[in-house]
């Protein structure tokens, strides 16, 4: 990752561009300044280098860039294509390959474990029984944990387990796995996206995986 150039800076300025301080910015060695038309930038800012088209149902063809986008604290992989965001991207790693079309509100506020740990209850309606939610539950652990009761052995070191990843999973920026689509999603708030998943037409995602 490099600085931007006087001339890449004065670039982007004539293309609508604005930043609080283009000095936060860093981009790949082969980043084409060409392929970023207003967008504003505030908080540190990495930017790949964007060198793919994209090829929309019916034909159409988008070069990956960034277009009409508001990022603050945002690191964008190669090759992807953010375009059309009508609020703002903020706190997000994004993988390389994204496509993030048409949506509003994209961000990860405070620490979070994108609904790790999340406890649930199940079987009753007094709370007694709770599976404790994490991104590698199994059908099985959810069982013996819905089976289980307080104090019981098992069920205690079950819920230790899960609350112990859910810890580890806490993180202050979200991810956005590589390949993965967003297509006119509302509000998106502390959601992990992975790798190759899409998204398309929610209105509102907060705490998940």
């Amino acid at each position: 990752m490099r600085r931007l150039t006087e001339t890449e800076i004065r670039q982007l300025e004539a293309q609508g561009c604005t930043a609080d301080d283009w000095g936060l910015l860093s981009v790949a060695e082969q980043f084409d300044a060409r392929r970023v038309v207003r967008a504003r930038f505030s908080g540190r800012i990495a930017l790949g280098a964007f060198t793919k088209t994209f090829t929309l149902p019916g034909g159409v063809e988008l070069h990956s860039g960034l277009y009409d986008v508001r990022l603050h604290h945002v690191e964008v992989g190669d090759d992807c294509l953010l375009r059309r965001i009508s609020g703002y991207v903020a706190n997000y790693r994004i993988d390389h390959d994204c496509l993030i079309s048409g949506c509003g509100q994209l961000y990860t506020e405070g620490p979070s474990t994108f609904g790790n740990g999340t406890r649930v209850a199940v079987l009753d309606e007094t709370g007694s029984h709770t599976v404790v939610i994490t991104d590698r539950l199994t059908a099985q652990t959810a069982k013996l944990m819905a089976d289980g009761r307080q104090g019981e052995p098992l069920y205690e070191r079950l819920q230790a387990m899960c609350l112990d990843y859910a810890a580890s999973r806490k993180a202050d920026m979200g991810y956005i796995g590589c390949h993965a689509r967003l297509i006119d999603v509302g509000t998106m708030t502390n959601v992990s996206v992975g790798a190759h998943a899409t998204l398309c037409g929610a209105r509102l995602l907060v705490d998940g995986t």
